[in-house]
């Protein structure tokens, strides 16, 4: 009987090795992911990686194989958890403070009436609906009334979108429906200006350029926009050197700081997921609230956003 436990635990000791490997992959692709939109895809994986990278040190035993699988792991623990630090912005106060709530809700959903009602349990000011068909938008009659504000572009592909609002809006425009890309543009008559966008999936050389693009124009255009939030479902995780990027070029934070995970795609998969879907602000505006709710027949959790003015003496 003892003789037969070493080779089991030489074969588990292999497949330890062999998994370690794989997950240093993600490591490698926060740092390195913006030359490769293939290695970029492994850096989505990084909190997973880094629980794989601590079993595969205790499971592989002594000596130097151990060690290093260790400091990897601590390594991408730190990567991990830098970005959902907490922030040093605070609101002002209660007053002034306004909700917004993203959900993709998926083109293949048949049941509106849950979407009206996921919606309803939060009663945000603001909603970006991603994924928008126009037999959805239809179906959607009840909440436009009592949203009566916003613009719409629905399509009969992953790029449909809109906003509607309760609250009086300046102007709300759809930008780049040429494309087959829209992006929504809604400025509140008081609070902040909302771009709710869809970026392509990058899943090849093309969709990874258009994200790319994507992402690009918009955080040239918002980095000297104080007002300014951007949501939607960027297909980007923290974890990303794309998202490090579009932090730093447009000046936004990241609204998931000192939050939590919040992972939001699949929706069947709960804290085991990714956080795809995104909430980044300006400097004027502080996060008094960010959570994730129930996704109903959605691929995608939606994410509900609370900001209130900053307070002056934040740096």
């Amino acid at each position: 009987m003892v003789a037969g436990i070493s080779p089991l635990r030489a074969g588990m000791r292999r497949l330890a090795l062999i998994g370690g490997i794989a997950a240093l992959l993600p490591l490698l692709a926060y740092g390195l992911g913006s030359l490769d939109w293939r290695l970029e895809l492994f850096s989505h994986f990084l909190p997973h990686a880094s629980v794989l990278l601590a079993v595969v040190a205790w499971v592989v035993g002594k000596g130097r194989a151990r060690q290093g699988f260790a400091l990897a792991g601590c390594l991408g623990l730190m990567a991990t958890i830098q970005p959902l630090l907490p922030s040093s912005a605070k609101p002002a106060g209660q007053g002034g403070a306004i909700r917004l709530l993203s959900y993709n809700v998926y083109l293949h959903n048949p049941d509106m009436v849950d979407v009206q009602m996921q919606i309803a349990r939060h009663d945000p000011d603001l909603i970006l609906l991603i994924e928008l068909t126009p037999v959805q938008w239809q179906q959607l009659h009840a909440l436009r009334k009592r949203y009566p504000h916003g613009c719409a572009h629905p399509q009969d592909d992953p790029f449909g979108m809109a906003v509607l609002s309760r609250l009086p809006l300046r102007s709300c425009v759809v930008e780049g429906e040429d494309l087959g890309l829209p992006v929504i543009v809604a400025r509140l008559e008081r609070g902040p200006y909302l771009v709710g966008l869809h970026a392509p999936p990058p899943l090849s050389p093309l969709l990874a350029s258009q994200r790319q693009a994507m992402l690009g124009h918009w955080s040239r255009r918002l980095a000297d926009q104080p007002d300014a939030l951007l949501m939607g479902d960027l297909n980007l995780t923290p974890w990303s050197p794309i998202y490090r990027q579009l932090l730093s070029n447009s000046g936004l934070r990241d609204a998931r700081a000192g939050q939590g995970m919040l992972a939001s795609w699949p929706a069947g998969l709960g804290v085991l997921g990714l956080p795809l879907d995104q909430a980044l602000v300006g400097r004027a505006w502080a996060v008094a609230d960010l959570q994730v709710g129930s996704a109903g027949m959605s691929d995608h959790r939606p994410l509900i956003l609370t900001v209130a003015p900053r307070a002056q003496d934040a740096p």
